[in-house]
């Protein structure tokens, strides 16, 4: 087989798989090329590299619980200012 021909294989076997399989495989094929992806920059990343992440990460997941406090007591707030229970 040749290298155009194993390429174009390699195609039809990914469509393949994006138009047969069921979503909750295509997650889990994606969660583990997630995961291999990851340890892969883990391995290559200096610890200063690693070290920054850490925090860019921190400070997102800090921000997320930031915002859905802030959602939830909005929403507690309508309730009471309404009079509707959840």
């Amino acid at each position: 087989m040749t290298r155009e021909e194993a390429k174009l294989l390699e195609s039809d076997i990914a469509n393949d798989i994006l138009n047969n399989y069921a979503l909750s495989g295509l997650v889990v094929l994606a969660t583990e090329s997630a995961k291999t992806r990851a340890k892969q920059v883990m391995d290559d990343s200096t610890e200063e590299r690693l070290t920054e992440m850490k925090g860019k990460y921190a400070e997102a997941k800090s921000k997320l619980e930031q915002e859905a406090k802030k959602a939830e007591e909005a929403q507690a707030s309508s309730e009471n200012a309404t009079g509707a229970v959840a």
